[in-house]
């Protein structure tokens, strides 16, 4: 008899790196949405994102609400093109990914004009979500 080989479930690493595939978020300057994963944080604390950067001393970090962040990238707007329309749905079945998945989900933005944002919560596999950066002048 013949065993039917199960197909695995992608992991959530892998889920959300094909959520976030080909996403730009949108400042003075255009950056990728990349994954984070941290195996080595307890928590998704600014402080410890601090500490493991090694940027403790000379940064300014802030906590910010998950759907400020995600909130001017999942508004659809009746000017948007074809490309903008496609863009708003995969930045809100990421969001949706992240708040179902991770425990804890919080975005810190690091730095003043140069700001580097991270989107992470905790997942049984690590501290685990995204980041990017904007220039805000």
């Amino acid at each position: 008899m013949k065993h039917k080989s199960s197909k695995q479930q992608p992991s959530l690493k892998d889920r959300i790196e094909k959520a976030r595939e080909g996403l730009v978020y949108v400042s003075e300057t255009d950056a990728q949405i990349e994954l984070f994963f941290n195996a080595s944080m307890n928590e998704p604390s600014a402080k410890e994102l601090l500490r493991w950067l090694g940027k403790q001393d000379e940064t300014v970090a802030e906590s910010a609400d998950p759907e400020d962040f995600f909130g001017r990238l999942t508004s659809a707007k009746e000017w948007h093109m074809k490309d903008q329309t496609r863009n708003v749905l995969k930045f809100k079945k990421l969001q949706q990914l992240l708040e179902k998945e991770l425990a804890n989900l919080r975005v810190i933005r690091i730095g003043k004009i140069r700001v580097e944002t991270y989107v992470i919560g905790k997942s049984k596999e690590g501290i685990l979500g995204i980041k990017t950066f904007s220039v805000e002048t």
